[in-house]
């Protein structure tokens, strides 16, 4: 076997890394004069439409010069003011400042009525929805940059080179390398979404019924750009309501607009219950309630036509999950 040719030492230069790159590194401000363009649907109430636009009903009074809350028809339009706007640093993209703010690409792109591939312009000022939350600036994958190999000046000799050696710096693709499978990035996975037939599964048997009641409004879409995230369940005002499961009382109070009374159960295993629209709450935030123990009254709070409760369920498999409405007739006894 002829032994393995030697072509000197070289000048070879490690491979150099570059500083980290941020994007959606611009301001958030008080928003001026920015609103979002709100059609009045049959049937419409100021604090309900006030509840799903993350709004309250004085701002939509006042942004309207409304003297009443009764004082809607359908296909008027409503002016939802804006409390906060980012202003687009260079470079910026919708995605990279949705990735920020912890928004659907779609929605932050549908408030501010511009595609989710608009162009921005440093400067340009993107309404925030009430529900942002401000994760920092979006750090970009560092790109890597090899450096050429020089070879040793030609010597004499069998193996002696014949000309240099000048291969093409390489880029990672954007988003780095990924590992093939069978080894995916936990850290950067989305969660799978989980089958009507798992959430039967791991919800069977922990719940029952808060009340007994006519459903008037079911899970799910209901009109375009109106979803219900539990169901309404029509009782009598004073009715006791039941907590579903043990857990632990993680909310208690009348702070979130359009619920009303409001409690909130933690349970094992990664649930939640939501408990609206109470007349009277008889828990408070860290108490200890056993399942089927009294938690509050069925009410007329939050704005609602009639007495009723709002419920919802919430379910994150795994601790890195975050906890997102199901369909509470999966997992509640028939």
């Amino acid at each position: 076997m002829a032994p393995v040719p030697d072509y000197g030492r070289g000048e070879a230069r490690a491979p150099r890394q570059e500083a980290a790159r941020y994007t959606a590194t611009g301001k958030v401000v008080e928003a001026r004069r920015m609103f979002r363009d709100y059609v009045v649907r049959k049937g419409d109430h100021l604090d309900a439409i006030a509840r799903d636009l993350e709004t309250t009903r004085a701002t939509l009074l006042e942004a309207n010069h409304l003297k009443s809350p009764d004082a809607l028809r359908p296909g008027q339009h409503l002016k939802v003011p804006v409390e906060k706007a980012y202003v687009a640093a260079p470079g910026d993209t919708v995605a990279a400042v949705a990735r920020r703010f912890d928004v659907a690409v779609a929605d932050l792109a549908d408030l501010n009525a511009i595609s989710e591939n608009h162009r921005l312009n440093a400067g340009d000022e993107l309404a925030l929805p009430a529900s942002f939350h401000d994760r920092g600036p979006v750090q970009l994958p560092p790109t890597r940059t090899y450096a050429h190999y020089a070879p040793p000046a030609p010597s004499s000799g069998r193996y002696a080179p014949s000309g240099g050696y000048s291969p093409t710096p390489w880029t990672p693709p954007v988003g780095g390398v990924r590992p093939p499978a069978p080894y995916p990035s936990v850290a950067t996975a989305a969660p799978p979404t989980r089958t009507d037939s798992q959430v039967m599964a791991a919800g069977k048997g922990r719940f029952v019924w808060p009340v007994k009641g006519e459903i008037l409004s079911a899970f799910g879409v209901q009109d375009v750009d109106r979803r219900n995230d539990g169901v309404d369940i029509r009782s009598p005002m004073g009715t006791a309501v039941h907590a579903a499961a043990a857990g632990e009382v993680v909310y208690a109070g009348d702070q979130v607009p359009g619920f009303g009374n409001l409690v909130l159960v933690k349970h094992a295993d990664g649930w939640v219950t939501a408990y609206a629209h109470l007349a009277r709450v008889d828990v408070k935030m860290r108490d200890t309630v056993a399942q089927d123990q009294e938690i509050g009254q069925v009410g007329q709070t939050g704005g609602v036509a009639e007495p009723q409760l709002h419920f919802e369920v919430r379910y994150a498999a795994t601790p890195i999950e975050k906890a997102r409405p199901v369909n509470p007739l999966l997992v509640l006894p028939e």
